[in-house]
């Protein structure tokens, strides 16, 4: 809760992507990190990446 006060109310979202193919989106980094380590687990041999999505400002502020 603390988190939402400081970011303005918005929470960070995350996009777990495997192969360059959006597999889900979630609200806080440890969810979406839990969620890419088991499908790295899974698929070994995929590209498994994490990313920030465009619509958080604390990502476009930093990108600019």
């Amino acid at each position: 809760m603390k988190n939402d006060l400081v970011s303005g109310g918005t929470r960070d979202q995350y996009l777990v992507q495997i192969d360059g193919i959006t597999a889900s989106e979630h609200l806080g980094f440890v969810e979406a990190l839990k969620v890419g380590l088991k499908l790295r687990q899974q698929y070994p041999h995929s590209d498994v990446k994490v990313r920030e999505t465009q619509t958080s400002p604390r990502a476009f502020d930093a990108r600019h």
